[in-house]
């Protein structure tokens, strides 16, 4: 018999959602406007006697490192990155589940090393400014550090998410033993 769902589990599920909610919305806001600014600059430059933007291009390079960095955690939510598993698919449902956890620790540690070098990128580089925009660059940094921790809550909420499962004896099985023939076909 399977127990039933702890509350912060609920909660958990909730907070990630509406977490991706804002991400995907804030992500939808910089792709409209850089598509917006770079639109605009290219019809000024086919326009005569206008001068094109000089600050466009940046900003759009800027928002889309932005969009980039903030769209990381969505997919970690979803477990979706890029991953070599074809052995993990050979293993045992436990074992599997195992190295997921390891799997987990490791990029938590990664991601950790990211935020702090890259707060450290951030407050170096506040003191020199972009060519067009005349922005600090450690505010285009920010991206780095932003993206990587908001990676690491939604791959944190993923570990605390299996733990319950694997507590009230759920084990996912994404990676059902299969022979190396199959992988092969």
């Amino acid at each position: 018999m399977q127990k039933k769902p702890f509350k912060i589990e609920l909660w958990l599920e909730q907070t990630n959602t509406n977490l991706n909610n804002i991400l995907s919305f804030l992500a939808r806001i910089c792709f409209v406007v850089s598509f917006g600014a770079l639109v605009v600059q290219v019809f000024l430059r086919n326009i005569p006697f206008l001068r094109s933007t000089f600050w466009a291009e940046e900003m759009a390079r800027f928002l889309m490192i932005y969009m980039a960095m903030l769209t990381i955690s969505i997919i970690a939510c979803r477990d979706e990155h890029p991953k070599v598993d074809t052995i993990l698919r050979m293993l045992p449902p436990k074992i599997a589940n195992i190295w997921e956890y390891i799997r987990y620790i490791l990029t938590i540690i990664f991601l950790s090393y990211l935020v702090y070098y890259g707060m450290r990128t951030v407050m170096r580089n506040l003191t020199t400014y972009t060519a067009g925009m005349k922005i600090a660059w450690g505010y285009v940094y920010f991206a780095v550090p932003l993206g990587s921790f908001l990676m690491a809550i939604q791959v944190l909420i993923l570990v605390i998410k299996k733990i319950m499962l694997n507590y009230r004896g759920i084990i996912e099985d994404k990676y059902s033993k299969i022979s190396l023939e199959k992988l092969v076909d």
